[in-house]
């Protein structure tokens, strides 16, 4: 009786290690992935779910440090393989779920189709970009004075697809018409017979010579002949 009391101590004792001993594997490989996401994923948080490795397995502990490597990551998983190479060698995979948390331009407030984006509307925020690839700003200046494509919500993300080119030029504005000749600027006041953002060609009436001409709209209110 007393030595099958002993025994199951003993039993019991060595699984309680073998728990112990994966509990601190995860807690290496939940280091060495967060020092490698961190690598790749520069001012963005990390949050790592490790998925339990199935403690019936018995693991002898390792002698040797162990060799942690990610075969597999993605924006939402990655896959470790660790292995140990001492005297008893092993090899498990273990997996983990990932997000990724990164400061990004919100619409401060509901923003409607039409409008033109200003640093007022707009703030930064903490936002899950675990799915969102990269098509998110993180900087006010990089969307202000663009012009939403559609209506966007109190909070939501401002989103490449979200934005188009602001207009500098409507149709019937009254502008200015550069072009440099032989090192000559020339400036003449024009109608603009197109609506054009930054860089577009448009139609403009010359008001002096009467005649309609391509200019790249250079400016709110101005156009360049090349």
């Amino acid at each position: 009786m007393a030595l099958l009391i002993v025994l199951c101590l003993l039993r019991t004792d060595l699984a309680q290690a073998n728990t112990d001993y994966i509990q601190e594997i995860e807690s290496q490989v939940r280091t060495a992935a967060l020092v490698d996401l961190a690598a790749e994923n520069s001012d963005t948080e990390v949050d790592l779910f490790i998925n339990p490795i199935n403690p019936s397995l018995s693991l002898a502990r390792c002698t040797t440090p162990l060799d942690i490597r990610f075969p597999y990551k993605s924006n939402q998983r990655l896959t470790a393989r660790v292995s140990c190479g001492g005297s008893k060698p092993w090899s498990i995979f273990v997996t983990a779920r990932v997000r990724l948390w990164k400061q990004v331009v919100v619409a401060a407030r509901p923003i409607t189709r039409g409008t033109q984006l200003t640093p007022n509307i707009l703030t930064l925020s903490r936002v899950d970009t675990t799915n969102r690839g990269a098509d998110y700003f993180t900087e006010i200046g990089q969307v202000s004075g663009q012009k939403a494509k559609r209506s966007i919500g109190s909070d939501q993300p401002i989103l490449m697809h979200d934005l188009e080119p602001a207009l500098l030029i409507n149709r019937g504005d009254k502008i200015v018409l550069e072009a440099n000749r032989g090192g000559v600027q020339i400036r003449v006041s024009a109608i603009a017979l197109e609506a054009g953002s930054l860089g577009e060609q448009i139609k403009v009436e010359n008001l002096q010579s009467k005649r309609e001409v391509y200019a790249e709209v250079s400016a709110a209110g101005r156009a360049t002949i090349k």
